[in-house]
């Protein structure tokens, strides 16, 4: 038979399955042939009283349901390789969404109220969100005094995270905390990708613009967008070590402690419509981070102009046999 020129099978590995169906005819084989050693020891007329045996019984039966197994066996594992040869156009369909995580590099960030330190602890949480990032697309901000792109919104996660271990408050030209800046930067990367209904995740420990972070939230809040907050550090709060060594002093020359301030930051997620959660040792803070509302989904699928060819399996006619 001529095979078309395409043929192949999508998973050849199966056919690795027909070794124990060999060994279970060997076996079978080995055993018949056992049994029928026993014509030279036993008397003829005995015989038939000490082995079950279909042929004492006038049956053809064993001599074709061990190649019926074998048949069976070859057709299922067949089926199960995949056999194509002809593809089928489809239609790609995708979730138009997006979700920024905007990361404050501030020198307080360095504080060890949370271990190895609060931007440590933030990063290995970024790693979490992304694990949970299956569809739509993601983006990475950081801010100081202002903010940066590290990377654009794309649905390449390992992207994102190959840059997390370069991270630092080092480089921050300006150390600062505001992030007005980054959030308008964070919602400008959703609106030129064409993404409704984006998400923006803001980690920091705390803010000093308030009133201008309100202020660019209730922008992003009339494009459609929902902000939460993650809170990274502790109430009793912590040092904040200097760079060449030592603490941040404040005025009356002891170490300035670096507190979280829960209370606007809650305030700030809720005038973004999102959901405020602090650091936790568990992944809870990421399951009440990811719960979607149905209105985020909602008229976010849609379908592309392209078409991707697919190979047709041909398998499933196998079953018929």
């Amino acid at each position: 038979m001529i095979l078309p020129p395409d043929f192949h099978f999508l998973r050849p590995e199966w056919f690795w399955a027909l070794v124990p169906c060999a060994l279970l005819l060997l076996f079978m084989a080995r055993f018949g042939a056992r049994a029928r050693g026993l014509e030279k020891l036993c008397d003829p007329a005995l015989l038939p009283h000490l082995v079950l045996d279909a042929r004492r019984q006038g049956s053809s039966w064993h001599r074709w349901w061990p190649a019926a197994l074998a048949l069976f066996w070859l057709i299922s594992v067949t089926a199960l390789a995949g056999p194509v040869w002809q593809k089928q156009p489809s239609p790609v369909f995708h979730l138009k969404t997006g979700r920024v995580i905007v990361l404050d590099l501030s020198s307080s960030m360095e504080a060890g109220d949370m271990k190895p330190s609060r931007l440590k602890r933030a990063v290995f949480k970024i790693r979490d969100m992304l694990a949970e990032s299956h569809e739509g697309l993601t983006g990475l901000v950081v801010f100081g005094a202002e903010p940066f792109v590290v990377v654009p919104l794309t649905d390449d996660t390992a992207t994102i995270e190959a840059m997390l271990p370069a991270l630092s408050t080092g480089i921050i030209p300006v150390s600062g905390d505001s992030a007005a800046g980054a959030l308008k930067m964070a919602a400008d990367l959703l609106l030129q990708a064409g993404v409704r209904n984006g998400e923006i995740i803001l980690v920091t420990d705390g803010i000093s613009d308030m009133a201008s972070t309100l202020h660019q939230i209730a922008a992003i809040r009339k494009k459609g967008m929902r902000l939460s907050v993650m809170g990274v550090g502790t109430d009793a709060g912590a040092p904040v070590p200097e760079p060449g060594g030592g603490f941040i002093m404040d005025s009356a020359g002891k170490p300035e402690i670096s507190r979280l301030d829960t209370t606007r930051l809650a305030e700030l997620a809720k005038a973004g419509g999102g959901v405020f959660t602090p650091v936790t040792p568990d992944d809870s803070d990421i399951r009440r981070l990811f719960v979607q509302r149905p209105t985020m989904l909602s008229g976010s699928i849609r379908e592309k102009s392209s078409r991707v060819d697919r190979w047709q399996e041909q398998g499933a006619w196998l079953v018929l046999l």
